[in-house]
């Protein structure tokens, strides 16, 4: 490479570009000598081929090469005025190539690929297609031509048995990550990767079996994919809110448990962590959590695993000497030097946690003492990143909380529960826990825009199984109404409306629980629902935290004393979570019961 170096100026064009390739390929990363290269290539581009132009800009790339946009600039520039000389491996190396060195082409030779490409789509080969679509999604542009991107899926659709296993997950990760739906893609790839004959599927509603009723897909196509690839997976579908073959979770599962032993116990040890990268991890807890794929092996082994590795890392930052920071001080910096995981990672680690206790069919005593023994400070650090977000509020928002002050109800925004959601407008008193949220166009699916996103919807049902009844606007319907009037009826016969279902919902649920329920007959039951009771301020006191300082039998009492079913049998789930839920739902069909008088709906 030096004698190269030297006399690299006697190099012509197509002598450049095969040597860049050739290097590239090669693995051979000397930032000096690509900085001759970048530095010979440019003057000669205007006798650069098609060929040696895509050569030169993949090799830039593939050695991972971050800080040549001089020259990846001059190249666009050139290669515009010939798009339709490029092979279509060419176009998808020389797009993947922008999109690894964390660079956008011109706007006009973007255009000019996707022309050219869209006519001839199906001379790509299947790594070709791959790379164009996950080229696409990564520079942000995808949503931009979602036209050509239901192409390229069409074309997919009837090759998905001939993908390899990064192809697959490349493809998957890159419509879920530009909130693109393409269901009929996303289902024959299910399908692939779970190892089910199309022709003899019937769905399941798993959310109907029971743990031990469900069967592990034993899928050879699942056992192909590695760590990075299963995740990017499951998280693709969960982000899309994918749900008609929900064994392609239960192939996962099962690959990853069998490579990673069965753990049953949640003993995973550090190495078997290690193995993972944070970022994997994160995703695949959230993943199951957001599409309510419920596999409680599978969950213990990710979250034993999130803690070994958690806790290696901060231990490591103790040794060396670094003090820790109080939660409140707490940057992504010290986040990630602190327990090995970024902020958004431990965002979605937060939502997993709140899935297992309020939501996941009552949660599970091993998982949740699992949690419980997980060091505090980790668990706060959870917390307060879920929390430390600056809050957005766009125009249309602070519309609808200017129309709700108009309705005469007094209304807090952006409000933060005790479990650490964010509420875009709540209603005062926020104990009786009745929101409003805005969905932007954000919130939903570029290509669909009515329909919202798989991480839009968790988010819902994560407030409602912390007890809060939200209405939810969407932006196309506020912005088709005409005037302040149209929006204060609308608000006000939705709340009303919302009321309504809500109570009949818990109505049936409350008595479903005290049909065999005891009157209240013992003196420290009323005592302790006294207590709580006497908790009537208009204020942001919550009632769980009184919940969760009441032990198990405090809870049971309590039940009684309200005629709430106090039994809770093995298979309803963890004692406590079920005792606490059936006392949430019972406080809010009380309160929701005069909701509408006190509100003027």
């Amino acid at each position: 490479s030096r004698l190269t170096q030297r006399r690299i100026h006697e190099f012509n064009s197509q002598e450049i570009g095969n040597m860049a390739w050739a290097y590239a390929t090669l693995k051979y990363r000397d930032d000096d000598f690509f900085d001759s290269l970048a530095k010979a290539a440019t003057p000669l581009l205007p006798h650069f081929v098609a060929q040696n132009l895509a050569n030169t800009l993949w090799a830039f790339a593939s050695v991972g090469r971050k800080n040549d946009a001089a020259l990846f600039y001059a190249v666009a520039k050139q290669a515009q005025g010939i798009p339709d000389a490029f092979k279509p491996q060419e176009i998808a190396n020389m797009l993947w190539a922008f999109a690894t060195a964390g660079a956008e082409p011109p706007k006009q030779l973007l255009n000019a690929f996707v022309e050219t490409s869209a006519n001839r789509l199906d001379t790509f080969a299947d790594q070709g297609l791959s790379n164009l679509i996950w080229a696409l999604s990564a520079m942000g542009v995808a949503h931009r031509y979602a036209p050509f991107c239901a192409q390229i899926a069409q074309v997919l659709t009837i090759r998905v048995k001939h993908l390899q296993p990064q192809a697959l997950s490349n493809v998957v990760w890159a419509f879920a990550n530009a909130e693109l739906r393409a269901d009929d893609l996303f289902y024959v790839i299910a399908l692939e990767i779970a190892g089910i004959d199309p022709d003899h599927y019937v769905a399941t509603n798993h959310s109907n079996l029971k743990q031990n009723q469900r069967q592990r897909f034993v899928s050879a196509r699942a056992a192909q994919l590695n760590h990075q690839e299963c995740s990017n997976v499951a998280w693709a579908y969960a982000k899309n809110g994918f749900d008609q073959v929900p064994e392609l979770y239960d192939a996962l599962a099962t690959a990853i448990l069998a490579r990673s032993g069965s753990h049953q116990k949640g003993d995973t040890n550090l190495s078997e962590a290690n193995s993972w990268t944070s970022q994997e991890l994160a995703n695949l807890a959230w993943a199951y959590a957001c599409a309510d794929h419920v596999d409680w092996a599978l969950l213990r082994f990710l979250w034993s695993s999130i803690v070994a590795r958690a806790q290696a890392f901060h231990n490591k930052i103790i040794s060396n000497n670094y003090e820790l920071t109080e939660p409140s001080e707490i940057n992504d910096e010290i986040l990630c030097r602190n327990w090995g995981f970024n902020m958004e990672e431990l965002r979605q680690l937060h939502q997993v946690v709140l899935h297992i206790r309020y939501e996941a069919c009552g949660g599970h005593a091993a998982l949740l003492s699992d949690i419980a023994r997980s060091p505090p400070a980790f668990l706060a650090q959870l917390k307060a990143a879920y929390r430390d977000v600056d809050p957005i509020q766009s125009r249309s928002q602070r519309s609808v909380a200017r129309q709700l002050k108009q309705l005469g109800l007094r209304v807090t925004e952006e409000h933060l529960t005790p479990e650490g959601l964010s509420v875009d407008i709540a209603i005062l008193p926020t104990s009786r826990r009745l929101g409003v949220e805005f969905d932007g166009p954000w919130h939903f699916f570029s290509n669909m825009p009515e329909e919202a996103t798989g991480r839009t919807r968790f988010k819902m049902r994560l407030l409602r199984a912390t007890g809060w009844t939200v209405l939810h606007i969407p932006y196309y319907e506020w912005t088709n109404l005409k005037d302040d009037e149209a929006k204060r009826d609308h608000l006000r016969n939705s709340l009303r409306a919302l009321i309504q279902n809500r109570k009949q919902e818990l109505s049936s649920t409350l008595s479903e629980q005290t049909s065999s329920a005891t009157k209240p007959s013992h003196q420290r039951s009323m005592k302790i629902s006294s207590s709580l009771d006497d908790n009537n301020e208009e204020d942001d006191l919550d009632r769980r935290d009184a919940y969760s300082s009441l032990r198990v039998s405090e809870l049971r009492q309590l039940c009684e004393a309200r005629g709430i079913d106090k039994v809770v049998r093995r298979s309803d789930g963890d004692a406590r979570t079920v005792l606490e839920r059936r006392l949430r739902e019972h406080a809010a069909a009380t309160s929701l019961d005069s909701e509408e008088d006190d509100f003027g709906l």
